[in-house]
C-alpha cells in the first residue's frame, strides 16, 4: 500500500484520537511512529465483549486505523499488510500543516526508512522446500521454522495463533537451552555467586551417604527400596530438612531441575550426559524384575535334562540305524518271496508278501522325519485372563510394549478396576523342532499351540491336560516311539503326585508310544521351561485388550450374582440339586465365556493371528468331558478297580494289578517320571505291545 496523507480537520479531534495526537506532538516532523495493536488497546481498550470475540477485536482495531483525523497537525500514514495473524503494520509520521513546507526529500527519506524496519517476508514454498530438506533429521517443525527465521531473517507472520503460541514456546526453550527454570540457577553461576548453594551441596552429601547405608544395612528386606527418594522434590526436600538440623534454615536452595544435573547421567553416551556435574553418585534408575529365588536342586535338574536331550538325540540316531536295516531285510525277503511265488495270486505267500509290504511302509514312515519317531514337548499354562462381568470389561493387565493399531474412530477403554470373577486360562505348547534342535541345540524353535479355556468350568487338571497333550502330539506324529514332556511344577503337572503320574500312564497308551519321559524344573525356575519364552508372543495379542463376559438368561444371573469368585461359582453351580437345571447353568455359564462372541472365541480369533518362528499359532479346542473320561477309562483297562478319585498312593495301595504296573512299567523321582512299555507282548499280564520294527 502506498503512503497517504492526512490533512488536519477543522471539526477537532475525536476524544478516542486525543492521546495519540499528544503523542504525535512530542515527536518531531518525520520522526516515524509505529501504530501497534497493542498500543491501540493502550489508546483506546476494546470492550468485553469485543476481547472475547477474535472477529470483533479486528474489527476494533480496523475501525481506529481508518478513522484517524487530527485537528492540529497533519500526518502521513504508511499502511503495511501481512499475511497470518499480523495483518496490519501502521506507520505514522507528522508533517507541516501547509503543504507547501512539506519537502519530498524528507518524505521519502522517512519512507526508505519505513522500508528498512519491514521484516523480510518469503512464500510459503520456499520455507516449505527447506523444511521438507531437513525433515528427515530428529526436530520437529517448530524447531525448523526458528532455524529458517534465524538463518534468513525471515519476519513471515504465523498461519495463524496456535502456531504463533508454539513458536514462541520454542524460542524459550532454545534460548534457555533446554530448561527455562534453569535460567535463575545459570543467573546466580554467571554473577560469579558460585559459593551460593555450598550449604545445600554439604547438605546433600549427609543424605546422600545416609541412602547409601540404608541400602548396604537392608540388603536383604524391602527397604532397600523403600528408603530411596521417591522423586528429585523429595530429595529436595529431604535435603532442606538436613539444612534446618543443621542449623541453616535459611540457606539457599537451588530449583529442581538444578539438583537433577548434579546427579550421575542415566545415559552417560547421549549429549545430555555432559550437562550432569556427577556431584552425587546418585541416578535415575526404573525397577528391574529379574530377581529369581536359589533353588539347591536347579543345577542337579539342568543337568537331568541335558542328560534327557542327548539320549533323546542318541536314541534318535540308534532308532534310525535300526529302520534302515530293518528296511533292508524287509526289501531282500520281498524280493526273494517274488522270485518264488507261484501263479496262484491267493496262496499263502502272497498273503505274506502284503505282510511285508505294510512293514515297509510303516519304516518308511518313521524314516521321513525325526518329528514322527520322537515328540519333544513344552507345555505350561499362561496367567490368567481376567474377565469382567456383561457391559464391564476389564484390562487384560498386560504391560503394553507399543502403541496399538486401531480405527481412528475406536475408543480403547476399560473400566477402571481389576475386579473381576470369570477368566480365561491359556495353554500352551510348544512342538519343538528336533531336526533343527539337534542341528543347532536351539530347543525354542517348533510349532505353538494353544488351547483357550474357561478357568471355572474348564479348569486344568492332569487327566485334561493329558487329553489335552494326546491330541496334540497325534497330530504331529501318527505312533510316537518317544514322547517327552516338559511342564512346570503345578498341580497339575508335578510329577510326584499321583495324578499325574496315572494320566501319564494314559497318555501313554493313548498315543502308543513305547516311552514317555515326563520332566520338571526345580520349584521356582520354571522360567527354564522352553514355553515360557513363548509368553511374551502372546501378550502381543492381549496388550490394549480388555474382555467382558456375554450376558447370561436372567435367572442364572441372579443365581451367580452373589458369587465372588471362581470357587464360589463353581460350587453353586454343583449345588443344584436337578440334573437338568445344573446342565443348563453350566451350558449358560460356557456360552457366557466360550460361545460365539463371547472372549474366549475373541482370544482364539488373536492368537490364531500370530506367528511363532515362522509358523502360524496352532488354536486346538478344548478337550470335552467324554475325551477325559477316555484317557480314565485307559487306566481303568489296567485295574478295573480303580476309580477317578483314587488319586493317592494310599488308595492305589488297595489295588495290587495298578501297583503292580507302576512297579514294573514306571520309574520314578522328585523331578522325572518315565513310564514304558515292556515290549514282552506274550508275558506281559498288562498287554504291552510288542515293539516288532519300532525299536531295536
Amino acid at each position: 500500500m502506498n503512503p497517504c496523507f492526512i490533512e488536519a480537520c477543522e471539526a477537532g479531534t475525536i476524544e478516542r484520537y486525543t492521546s495519540l495526537e499528544a503523542e504525535l506532538l512530542e515527536l518531531a516532523e518525520y520522526e516515524i511512529y509505529e501504530l501497534t495493536e497493542e498500543a491501540i488497546a493502550l489508546l483506546h481498550p476494546p470492550s468485553d465483549e469485543a476481547r472475547n470475540n477474535a472477529s470483533s477485536l479486528r474489527s476494533h482495531f480496523q475501525r481506529y486505523r481508518d478513522n484517524i483525523r487530527f485537528h492540529s497537525i497533519a500526518i502521513k500514514k504508511y499502511p503495511v499488510t501481512f499475511g497470518g495473524d499480523k495483518k496490519l503494520m501502521l506507520f505514522l509520521w507528522r508533517v507541516p500543516k501547509e503543504p507547501s513546507d512539506r519537502a519530498d526529500a524528507d518524505n521519502d527519506r522517512t519512507v526508505m526508512e519505513v522500508k528498512n524496519r519491514l521484516p523480510v517476508i518469503h512464500s510459503r514454498a520456499v520455507r516449505r522446500e527447506f523444511t521438507e530438506r531437513f525433515s528427515h533429521a530428529v526436530v520437529s517443525p517448530s524447531v525448523l521454522r526458528q532455524m529458517y527465521t534465524l538463518l534468513t531473517c525471515d519476519g513471515s507472520a504465523p498461519h495463524d495463533r496456535a502456531q504463533r503460541d508454539v513458536d514462541e514456546r520454542t524460542l524459550e526453550y532454545l534460548v534457555s537451552g533446554g530448561d527455562i527454570e534453569l535460567w535463575p540457577d545459570m543467573r546466580v553461576l554467571n554473577s560469579g555467586e558460585r559459593d551460593k548453594y555450598d550449604l545445600f551441596w554439604a547438605a546433600g552429601d549427609k543424605v546422600c551417604a545416609s541412602l547409601v547405608s540404608c541400602a548396604s544395612d537392608n540388603r536383604h528386606g524391602q527397604e532397600r527400596t523403600l528408603q530411596q527418594p521417591i522423586s528429585v522434590p523429595d530429595f529436595r526436600r529431604r535435603v532442606v530438612e538436613q539444612l534446618v538440623a543443621d542449623g541453616h534454615p535459611d540457606a539457599a536452595v537451588p530449583t529442581d531441575q538444578w539438583i537433577a544435573f548434579q546427579f550421575m547421567p542415566r545415559h552417560p553416551t547421549r549429549e545430555l550426559a555432559t550437562r550432569h556435574t556427577g556431584r552425587w553418585e546418585i541416578s535415575l534408575k526404573v525397577l528391574s524384575t529379574t530377581l529369581r529365588k536359589f533353588n539347591a536342586d536347579a543345577h542337579a535338574c539342568n543337568a537331568l535334562e541335558l542328560n534327557v536331550k542327548a539320549f533323546i538325540e542318541e536314541a534318535d540316531t540308534v532308532l534310525v540305524r535300526a529302520f534302515e536295516a530293518q528296511r533292508d531285510e524287509v526289501g531282500a525277503a520281498s524280493d526273494d518271496q517274488a522270485s518264488h511265488s507261484g501263479s496262484d495270486s491267493d496262496s499263502g505267500p502272497a498273503s505274506d508278501g502284503d505282510s511285508g509290504r505294510d512293514s515297509g511302509n510303516t519304516i518308511d514312515y518313521y524314516l521321513t522325519s525325526t518329528n514322527a519317531r520322537t515328540v519333544r514337548l513344552s507345555n505350561d499354562d499362561k496367567c490368567k485372563v481376567p474377565t469382567g462381568e456383561p457391559d464391564c470389561p476389564v484390562g487384560t493387565n498386560v504391560r503394553p510394549m507399543a502403541a496399538a493399531l486401531a480405527a481412528r474412530t475406536v475408543q480403547l477403554r476399560a473400566m477402571d478396576h481389576s475386579w473381576h470373577r470369570a477368566s480365561i486360562t491359556p495353554t500352551v505348547t510348544l512342538l519343538t523342532d528336533l531336526e533343527h534342535a539337534f542341528e543347532t541345540n536351539k530347543w525354542r524353535n517348533g510349532q505353538l499351540v494353544v488351547t483357550v479355556k474357561d478357568s471355572i468350568l474348564q479348569p486344568s487338571s492332569a487327566f485334561r491336560n493329558a487329553a489335552e497333550l494326546k491330541t496334540t502330539i497325534l497330530n504331529q506324529s501318527a505312533k510316537p516311539i518317544i514322547i517327552d514332556k516338559r511342564t512346570d511344577g503345578g498341580p497339575e503337572q508335578n510329577t510326584t503326585f499321583l495324578s499325574v503320574q496315572l494320566a501319564n500312564v494314559a497318555l501313554l497308551r493313548a498315543t502308543g508310544a513305547d516311552l514317555l519321559i515326563h520332566q520338571r524344573p526345580a520349584a521356582d525356575t520354571s522360567w527354564v521351561n522352553e514355553v515360557e519364552g513363548c509368553m511374551p508372543l502372546l501378550n502381543m495379542a492381549l496388550q490394549h485388550q480388555a474382555t467382558a463376559r456375554l450376558r447370561m438368561d436372567e435367572r442364572f444371573e441372579t443365581l451367580l450374582s452373589n458369587e465372588g469368585s471362581m470357587s464360589k461359582i463353581r460350587e453353586a453351580i454343583a449345588a443344584i440339586e436337578d440334573p437338568s437345571e445344573r446342565a443348563a447353568a453350566k451350558a449358560a455359564w460356557t456360552a457366557s465365556v466360550c460361545g460365539e462372541g463371547a472372549p474366549v472365541k475373541l482370544l482364539e480369533q488373536r492368537f490364531g493371528r500370530l506367528e511363532y518362528t515362522g509358523r502360524r499359532v496352532i488354536i486346538q479346542p478344548v478337550e470335552t468331558a467324554s475325551a477325559i473320561e477316555d484317557m480314565q477309562d485307559l487306566v481303568k483297562e489296567i485295574d478295573p478297580n480303580w476309580e477317578s478319585t483314587m488319586t493317592t498312593k494310599a488308595a492305589v495301595a488297595k489295588l495290587p494289578k495298578l501297583t503292580s504296573f507302576l512297579e514294573t512299567h514306571t520309574v520314578c523321582d522328585k523331578y522325572i517320571v518315565c513310564i514304558f512299555n515292556c515290549g514282552r507282548a506274550g508275558d506281559c499280564s498288562f498287554d504291552c505291545p510288542r515293539f516288532e520294527c519300532r525299536l531295536p
